[in-house]
This record gives structure tokens, sequence and C-alpha cells, in this order.
């Protein structure tokens, strides 16, 4: 495999390429879902139009017997766990996820996290070309809320100073920081802190002393409005009406992904999987 620069409408752009002999690697989506994706024409055409050794995809439902969507079917976790929302049971249903990606496909380069509110804010090879321009993952991280610190069962596990928050969804993390996670199951220290989606891994990864900056992009790759209220009040906000220009924003802003939006939300199919570069910010 190799990196192509491509000039396109006057700026630089990074193409992956791969020779015929080669085994590509592939981007691994774990999706953690209730049951469905809200958004299953735009995934369907997301995936039909990419190239299938470039991807992987892999499924943890809270209730697998409402699945219908024929992209899921064969991709569900071989063991499912009873999640809930803001439960270190999220953490495990991702850490099986992850574990099953790892063995099922040794191309398997690198793995991301999505919800079934989840969107892409380009074609595939845009997104793809941009998460495996290099072999570091992402995952946005920054001083965290200390009252959460309290809530660890071995305080000896990291100090109050240099416990993180992290954001919880849209992270990309690579082989190495995966074999960590698998190897290191240490959900029992953080049982019952508050939204552990929020700081498990980047304060698992401090623990075990990894290479934080060298192996994280420090980026969060998936927008949510938290300056704008559902009806009803709820945070983020939930979209019932995805458009253009709402999409171009996020795109401005460096994302390439977008959340909330409802299963019933009208959105630009079109508009998104017609870009063919990332905005460069």
């Amino acid at each position: 495999m190799r990196l192509r620069c491509c000039p396109i409408e006057g700026r630089k752009v990074f193409m992956v390429e791969y020779f015929m002999n080669e085994s590509p690697n592939r981007l691994a989506f774990l999706f953690l879902t209730i049951d469905n994706l809200n958004q299953y024409a735009l995934w369907e055409r997301f995936f039909s139009e990419a190239d299938p050794r470039l991807y992987s995809i892999h499924v943890h439902p809270k209730y697998p017997d409402k699945v219908a969507q024929s992209l899921l079917f064969g991709r569900i976790a071989r063991n499912v766990v009873e999640t809930r929302w803001g439960h270190i049971s999220q953490i495990r249903a991702l850490n099986h996820l992850l574990k099953e990606a790892l063995t099922k496909n040794e191309t398997n380069a690198k793995f991301m996290y999505c919800s079934e509110s989840s969107i892409p804010l380009y074609n595939f090879s845009s997104i793809y070309d941009e998460i495996m321009r290099d072999e570091k993952g992402f995952l946005h991280r920054y001083s965290s809320i200390q009252e959460r610190w309290r809530r660890i069962k071995d305080k000896s596990y990291i100090s109050k100073e240099s416990f993180l928050k992290m954001c919880g969804e849209g992270w990309v993390f690579n082989r190495e920081l995966a074999e960590h996670v698998v190897r290191n199951d240490h959900t029992d220290i953080f049982e019952k802190v508050a939204c552990p989606l929020e700081h498990y891994y980047i304060n698992l990864f401090q623990h075990l002393r990894l290479d934080i900056d060298g192996l994280l992009h420090n980026r969060r790759l998936t927008f949510f409005n938290w300056k704008e209220c559902s009806p009803g009040g709820g945070h983020p906000k939930t979209y019932q009406e995805v458009t253009e220009q709402d999409v171009d924003k996020a795109r401005e802003l460096g994302f390439l992904f977008f959340r909330k939006v409802t299963a019933n939300a009208a959105v630009p199919v079109d508009h998104i999987l017609g870009c063919k570069s990332v905005y460069k910010i």
C-alpha cells in the first residue's frame, strides 16, 4: 500500500493505493445499536459504493431479534451482553466487538465506533482515505470532571490530576490499541463511574503508560450539536431533518460523521455521498 498525492480543486488530497497482490487494510465499523440503523438507506448506499475489501461491519444490538436490515445480517456479535445507557455494560459490549473484529480478519487495521443515530458526511472512499492516511487512531481527550474520578473503585489506578475525559463516540483505534483493550479488561474499576464511555479508554491507555500522543490524533470525528436543544430540552440536539447547510457546516469544522439523526429524518444523501474530498482544517 502507498499514499498518492492527488490535486483536487486546488488542494492536495492524499489517496490510499494498494496493489492487486496485497490484502488491503480494512476499516472495521463497530456499531453499538438498540436494533437497526436509523438512516439505513444512506448507510446501505455508503457501503454499496465501497470496495468490500476495504471495510468490515460488526454490530452489537441491544435487541438482536429486532434487527431487520440486510446489511447487518451475519454481522451481529456472537456475545451479546445486556446493555444500559451510561453504564459500564456499553464498554463491555464494545470490547466484545473489538475482540471479534480483531480475530475475524487480520486485515482489519483500524476500528471505529458508531451508533445507530450516526451518519457519514462523505462517501466511503473519502472517509477511508482520511482515517487511513497514517497509522494513528483518533480520540479527542481533555481534562475531566474530577467528581467522576472519585467513583473509580481503585484510586491508585490513576491520579485525580491525570484523569481525562474523551469523546464517547467516533473514536478510531489501530490494531495495537485494540489489542491492548482486549488484553486488559479493567471494566470492574469503572463500574460506578458515570458515563464510562467518556472515560474508560483514555484512562486505560494512561494506566498502561502508552504513548498516547504517538498513537492517537487528538481530534473529534463525529459532530454533536451541544449548542441547541431537542424539543423537550434534550442534549445534544436530535435532528428531525439534516440540511445541506448542516452537512457543510460540520464538514468545515473538520468532522467526518454527524449525529444524532432520527430514523425518519430527511437527509441529503446525494449531497453527502457526492463529495469527493475531505475538507482540510
